[in-house]
């Protein structure tokens, strides 16, 4: 009995390799006589997001999206499982037998039976999975849809690239755009904005500055002096001019040094905006601009008083410099031939006295010192103000994904039922089939948009986004 059973377990077992045989691998990529193809997936893909993304990049609130690139990881896996349990019950009558006794009771006769359960079972499973990853940056969608659109404008709906008919899983409708719709709305709605996040202060007032002031002025009558008096009062000012030079020669030298300081961080500034005006930025640049800096019109205000501020410490070193020249003019005309006062002498002396008077009106040791000063601090400022801006403004939403996951399970089961004189099975019914097979068909899509960011083309905030969508996957 035990040979006839060794016999039929090979005969039931041989049924397992016909349904267990690797799934084809065409079913998870695609060719020509399967349902599923990752082609026409990644057209689907391409197709829905530039129907989500072709008009909005064009707004001035989203042209920073047109620097995104969308990422996406196509997962198709084939899980066959088949498994045979053959069992059986085999019953021999050895014989009757008449029990003894003795209290004198009537007892029927006994028959012997020999009872063997026998059981076995065999499962196999086989799985196949292919998985694709592709990036597509958003500007190249658009002019991909543009192109396309212009190529079969003329073409019946069914006929161009982007028609598809309806599908079930990854071949029916992703629903991309409502998504996008979705996951963008804070921005239409003005709850999101871009900007500089955080927010790290601004500049200021550049300077505050002040230049000399006219002193109050001399009185506009000449005065009549003689040539002499003209002659000491020149050497007595080329004298103090020559002290004045003494005292302001550093702060003239700190204030020129804090003007190309200026001149150095506007130009860092201006090249920067450059760069985020070419950047879709410049939509968020003017009003980050007047907060950051505290202008009350436009970022051209805050390099204008830079120079308002320049040009009124350059001023005690230009008006000091004219006294000198004109000092020099009046002497030069003094040592030229004659006993009267001229006319070029008279003119040049008048000139040079209203300078004079201007200089020591405003105490140009003292007050150049003090808009040195003030000038550095200004450079220092612009400085800081044109390190803290970076090259790129942040979009109103880091990053965004989305994830998508069909599944179809299949199966099938048999089980047989026989009693002869000495066998009888199976006894597993529809839990425990004598003969089993089932499969699941699982397509898993992620896409995580965020900016581009160089190399890798897809940033590390989408990347998290996707393992984050696959950790929870692999816990579901």
């Amino acid at each position: 009995m035990l040979k006839k059973f060794v016999f039929l377990l090979p005969v039931c077992v041989g049924v397992i390799p016909g349904c267990m045989s690797t799934p084809d691998l065409s079913e998870a990529t695609g060719a020509e006589h399967s349902e599923i193809m990752i082609k026409d997936v990644v057209q689907r893909v391409k197709c829905e997001l530039s129907e989500a993304f072709d008009k909005k990049v064009d707004q001035r609130d989203f042209r920073w999206l047109a620097s995104w690139t969308a990422h996406a990881d196509l997962s198709l896996q084939i899980n066959d499982n088949a498994g045979v349990s053959p069992n059986g019950t085999y019953t021999s009558n050895l014989r009757q037998v008449k029990p003894s006794t003795l209290t004198g009771t009537v007892l029927n006769p006994v028959t012997e039976l020999f009872t063997l359960n026998l059981s076995a079972n065999l499962n196999g499973q086989a799985v196949r999975s292919e998985t694709v990853s592709f990036t597509i940056a958003l500007d190249e969608l658009k002019a991909w849809r543009k192109q396309i659109d212009k190529m079969e404008a003329n073409l019946p709906p069914e006929k161009r690239t982007c028609y598809f008919d309806g599908g079930t899983g990854v071949n029916g409708n992703l629903g991309l755009k409502e998504w996008v719709d979705s996951a963008f709305f804070p921005v239409e709605a003005g709850q999101l904005q871009a900007g500089i996040h955080p927010y790290g202060g601004g500049g200021g007032k550049a300077a505050g500055a002040a230049g000399p002031s006219s002193g109050g002025g001399r009185s506009k009558a000449a005065e009549i002096l003689s040539r002499d008096q003209i002659a000491k009062q020149a050497a007595t000012w080329a004298q103090e001019l020559s002290q004045l030079q003494l005292k302001t020669k550093a702060s003239f030298a700190k204030i020129d040094a804090a003007i190309q300081g200026l001149a150095t961080a506007d130009a860092d500034l201006q090249n920067k905006l450059k760069v985020l005006n070419d950047s879709k930025y410049d939509a968020v640049l003017a009003p980050y601009l007047k907060t950051a800096y505290g202008k009350s019109k436009s970022f051209d205000d805050y390099i204008k008083s830079h120079k308002d501020d320049e040009d009124k410490c350059a001023e005690y070193k230009v008006n000091l410099g004219h006294a000198v020249t004109l000092v020099g003019q009046l002497q030069a005309e003094l040592n030229k031939p004659g006993g009267e006062v001229t006319g070029p002498m008279q003119m040049a002396y008048d000139s040079l006295a209203d300078e004079m008077h201007g200089i020591h009106a405003n105490d140009y040791p003292a007050q150049s010192a003090k808009c040195a000063t003030a000038l550095a601090q200004a450079a220092d400022r612009a400085a800081k103000n044109a390190a803290a801006l970076p090259t790129q403004i942040d979009p109103p939403i880091d990053s965004v994904a989305h994830s998508l996951s069909f599944v179809v399970a299949y199966g099938a089961g048999i089980s047989p039922s026989w009693s002869l004189i000495k066998w009888k099975g199976p006894a597993g019914g529809a839990n425990t089939p004598f003969l089993s097979a089932s499969g699941t068909r699982t397509h898993s899509l992620n896409i995580a948009l965020a900016p581009r960011s160089g190399g890798p083309a897809i940033g590390a905030d989408a990347l998290r986004l996707i393992n984050n969508q696959v950790i929870r996957s692999l816990g579901n």
